[in-house]
């Protein structure tokens, strides 16, 4: 995170909750106090947060899997490491990077509209493939679309409990999709060493986001 580099704080502060705005992405001036209805309001830790900005057009945040916490000093082998490439690179398997978007116009459920755009075109240029079964008896109800020209552009698509459409794509990093009760999208990006676990990821961000107490101001 960016305010360990730049501030010296402790972990109370990383912890004291902020109140944030997240705004449509529709909004003319998001920079606007107060900002116009409707939008979302978020009861989020500071050390969630990367600056001292309060109203998003797109919520990005960081988080430790499969805790779910945020940034604090006590924490920071786990954010950072010595290798060149940074804390972004391979032996990192615990950081989730987490998007939260609204759209007053048009669908936020990105799982959803892009299975049915799957479904719509799959005769035609979509391969359906049968799923590792190790990973089908974790996700029954998942299902892999395979580019037939590309065989390693693949899209996993699988339900959950709570009706909620997922897609994943894997490269250099897998990137699920997905909605917040089908009111907010998310995107979220994680480590590919932790494919296998991309239900148990989906589920944790979803309660993570229902943490923050997201109420819609008209």
């Amino acid at each position: 995170m960016s305010a360990y580099s730049t501030e010296d704080y402790d972990d109370a502060y990383y912890a004291k909750v902020q109140t944030i705005a997240v705004l449509p992405k529709e909004t003319a001036d998001p920079k606007a106090t107060p900002p116009v209805p409707p939008y979302f309001q978020m009861q989020v830790a500071r050390g969630y947060l990367s600056s001292r900005v309060t109203q998003y057009t797109s919520f990005e945040f960081d988080a430790l899997y499969p805790t779910m916490e945020h940034f604090s000093r006590s924490r920071i082998e786990a954010w950072y490491t010595k290798t060149p490439i940074g804390r972004w690179g391979p032996h990192v398997k615990d950081v989730l990077r987490i998007f939260v978007e609204y759209r007053v116009t048009g669908e936020n459920d990105e799982g959803a509209v892009f299975l049915n755009s799957l479904t719509q075109h799959k005769k035609k240029d979509i391969d359906l493939v049968t799923p590792p079964t190790e990973l089908l008896q974790k996700i029954p109800t998942l299902h892999i679309y395979q580019n037939p020209k590309n065989t390693l552009d693949r899209h996993y698509v699988f339900r959950q409990p709570d009706g909620r459409t997922v897609v994943v794509m894997c490269g250099l990093g897998c990137t699920g999709r997905t909605t917040w009760k089908g009111k907010l999208k998310l995107h979220y990006i994680f480590p590919e060493v932790r494919f296998s676990e991309m239900a148990e990821i989906d589920t944790a961000v979803n309660k993570l986001i229902d943490s923050f107490q997201p109420i819609q101001i008209k």
